[in-house]
């Protein structure tokens, strides 16, 4: 017997139906009536993935392909005369499977969520992080957001090749400290599920802290002395720090000279004498009357500086 080919390539797609047809081979014998007959068989251990009708040389699936699994594979088939007397000739060829890839799998990421941290005053257009998903059937991906408002889509920008966040403006944890939205990656066929984003503004210390008490328009207060102890606190001193860290200090103004690079007091040098020194503050910013130095609070104004 003699085969056409030393080899045949033969192509399938994956997912097909199990037995679907792949080949039909032929062997030539130019001998005649049994002498000439030929069957066929596959001699190795391929055998499991196909099966050959041995009188007609079809050659059909045994399963159902996945590219995943299975790329390509080889396997021998065999071509055997009947002679009526002797021994039977044998022919071998070589059949070679190639399994053709379908778009079958669904994107996934490999986590349902992801935290990214950045500080606030970034500047525009600054790299946040990447989020990236996997496709078995190639790496070929296109990320969108999934549903944004339109407040995230002027605050940030997703790159659709490769699932990279970057900021497109500079943010201030003042206003907002967090945000979150959704990311999908798409293979042109199937979606994945959306995955959701944390980004998290880190504060900075850019906060200039500010008198709530007292102020410009509240910088005065009167205490009766017939109904105040020398030992009660006599008010609260109100700050104001937007910054998540709190580092402000608050301090009671002694003397003029605590003041450098404050000229806006300058004026007031020669107007005023702090009173400093027969009041205290504790470190709650609580302001008391300093009695431990024999001082005695009179009927009179006193003046008092602040600076934190």
């Amino acid at each position: 017997p003699q085969f056409e080919k030393e080899i045949y390539y033969v192509d399938i797609q994956e997912n097909n139906f199990i037995n679907t047809t792949l080949i039909q081979i032929f062997a030539n014998d130019s001998d005649s009536d049994e002498n000439g007959r030929i069957t066929y068989e596959i001699n190795n251990d391929k055998h499991n993935y196909v099966w050959i009708d041995n009188q007609t040389g079809i050659i059909r699936t045994n399963i159902q392909f996945d590219y995943e699994e299975i790329r390509n594979f080889s396997f021998n088939v065999t071509a055997i005369d009947h002679p009526n007397i002797g021994q039977s000739l044998k022919a071998t060829a070589m059949i070679v499977v190639n399994i053709i890839d379908q778009n079958d799998n669904i994107p996934q990421f490999p986590r349902s969520s992801y935290e990214f941290l950045i500080n606030e005053n970034n500047p525009p257009n600054s790299y946040i992080g990447q989020v990236t998903a996997v496709d078995a059937d190639g790496p070929d991906l296109v990320y969108t957001f999934d549903a944004p408002s339109d407040r995230i889509k002027s605050v940030f920008s997703l790159s659709p090749s490769d699932g990279k966040i970057f900021a497109l403006t500079s943010f201030d944890r003042e206003q907002f400290d967090q945000y979150m939205f959704y990311v999908i990656a798409s293979d042109g066929h199937h979606v994945s599920l959306p995955i959701k984003v944390h980004i998290q503004i880190l504060d900075l210390n850019d906060e200039i802290p500010r008198f709530i008490f007292p102020n410009d328009n509240n910088d005065t207060l009167i205490i009766d002395l017939a109904y105040w102890n020398v030992n009660d606190y006599i008010c609260q001193i109100e700050v104001l720090d937007e910054d998540l860290i709190q580092t402000h200090t608050l301090l009671l103004i002694y003397h003029y000279d605590q003041l450098k690079n404050y000229d806006y007091l300058e004026n007031y040098k020669h107007m005023l004498q702090f009173d400093s020194v027969k009041f205290f503050l504790d470190q709650q910013g609580r302001l008391f009357f300093n009695s431990s130095n024999g001082t005695t609070l009179n009927e009179g104004v006193y003046y008092l500086a602040f600076k934190v």
